[in-house]
Order: structure tokens, then C-alpha cells, then sequence
């Protein structure tokens, strides 16, 4: 047996502190619910408070999702269906004999203004304008008003002859209908046109691209209501090749 001894039992630690530098852990009693229940809630629910747990779970309690504000559609913009015929006959109001011509070595695009004639009997109608232009014209054509009421309606048509015979002598004239050949195809419309001769452009017999031959020639555009007519006089190309006349004999004593 041990003997416990009545005097009063030994302390369990030193009186002393702990000596420095040593960390003190400090260990709560289990018994009873007492203050040492009441911190410890209290550092439980801080460290709840803190954490959130209840933001990580799905339910009621989730947070609401942030809204996407969608970026507004960009406008892509469109093909402009004229962008072609912008570069041949950009609208300045009224219309224009619109030509290629050869000039030396160089090609040169030329338009006139001129007012045409809103109804016809036909191609000889002496009340059809005629503009006069150039020779060595390698293309021929017209541009048109764009946005206003001489603007040539959708369905309209463009004729065109070539006037021979006596003219301007009042002799008998005559007028042979002829082909209209766009030089460009991609970029036919009724606001402009740009056309070949009405001849075999590339004859292998001429060692030079054939041009509008000189002459007269009358177009007109078309519709249920709606007429236009005009005429061009081209120029004949120069005679080349021509002998030079001789030199004058001196005079005689």
C-alpha cells in the first residue's frame, strides 16, 4: 500500500513561470459546461462567420449568378452593288457622253454633257442632239442621273444605229440598227454603259485594235413612258500612209 499521509499533497507544477522562449499551451477542463464551452462556441461560430461554408453550396443560399452584358452586333456593311460603275461615271447630275480614247501611247477617259432629246420619231429625227467627239474612240457610252426623275427605269432598254447616207446636205439618210457590246460585263447597268465598236475588234488583218469607225451613231434608252435619245458624230481617224505632195518645180526665168 502507499501511503498518502495526511499533510497536504505536493502541487503538481512549480510555482514558477515557465521559462522564456518556452511556448504555454493551455489545455481547457472537460468538466461541466462552464465558461471554457462558451469561448470555444464563440471561436466556432467567428471562424464560420469568416469561412462562409454556406457560399460554396448549391440551394437558396448560392450566390446569384453576375449578368453578361452581350456586346451590340456590329453592322457589317454591305456590298455596293455599283461600286464598279462609281469608278466610270461617279454622279454628278445630268448626262454625259462618256468615251475611251486613244491618245499616243496613253488611253483617255473623256465625258461631255449634253441634254437629250425625251421623245423621238426614230433615229433620223432631226430634233435628236448630236455631240461631236474625237477620233480613235476605243470605247463609247453614256452616264446617266442617278437619284432623280431622269434616272432610266428598271426594265428599260438601249438601242443603238448607225446613221449613213447624205448628212447634214439634205440628202436621203438611212439607219442600220447595231450591236451594243459592253467592253466590261461585270458592271452592266442602265445608269452607264461603256461599249465596243460594232466591228471585229481584233481583226488579224490589222495590226492596230479597231476602233469606232467615223460616223454618226444614235442611242437611245427605253421604256413604258420613258424615252431618251442622243447621237455622236466621231471623228474619222487620220489617213496614214498618204504620199506627200510633190514639191512645187522652180519658176522659169
Amino acid at each position: 500500500m502507499i501511503d498518502r499521509g495526511d499533510g497536504p499533497a505536493e502541487p503538481d507544477h512549480d510555482t514558477e513561470g515557465p521559462p522564456a522562449g518556452t511556448s504555454l499551451t493551455v489545455r481547457l477542463g472537460s468538466g461541466g459546461r462552464g465558461p471554457g464551452t462558451v469561448a470555444i462556441l464563440i471561436v466556432v461560430f467567428v471562424a464560420l462567420a469568416l469561412v462562409k461554408p454556406w457560399a460554396w453550396g448549391g440551394g437558396g443560399g448560392a450566390p446569384r449568378p453576375t449578368p453578361r452584358h452581350s456586346a451590340a452586333p456590329v453592322s457589317v456593311p454591305s456590298v455596293d452593288p455599283l461600286a464598279t460603275l462609281r469608278a466610270h461615271c461617279q454622279e454628278p447630275i445630268g448626262w454625259r457622253i462618256y468615251s475611251r480614247e486613244r491618245w499616243a501611247k496613253m488611253t483617255v477617259r473623256s465625258w461631255k454633257s449634253f441634254v437629250p432629246a425625251y421623245g423621238a420619231s426614230g433615229p433620223l429625227d432631226p430634233e435628236i442632239p448630236v455631240i461631236p467627239v474625237g477620233a480613235r474612240i476605243d470605247a463609247l457610252g453614256y452616264c446617266s442621273p442617278w437619284s432623280d426623275a431622269e434616272r432610266p427605269p428598271a426594265g428599260a432598254g438601249v438601242s443603238g444605229w448607225k446613221v449613213d447616207g447624205d448628212l447634214g446636205y439634205g440628202g436621203r439618210t438611212f439607219a442600220v440598227t447595231i450591236a451594243l457590246q459592253p467592253v466590261d460585263p461585270g458592271w452592266p447597268s442602265l445608269l452607264g454603259a461603256l461599249y465596243g465598236p460594232p466591228v471585229n475588234r481584233f481583226d488579224p488583218t490589222v495590226s492596230d485594235t479597231v476602233g469606232w469607225p467615223g460616223g454618226r451613231y444614235v442611242f437611245a434608252i427605253q421604256a413604258p413612258g420613258y424615252e431618251r435619245w442622243w447621237g455622236v458624230d466621231i471623228e474619222p481617224p487620220p489617213v496614214t500612209g498618204s504620199p506627200r505632195p510633190a514639191p512645187p518645180e522652180p519658176a522659169s526665168p
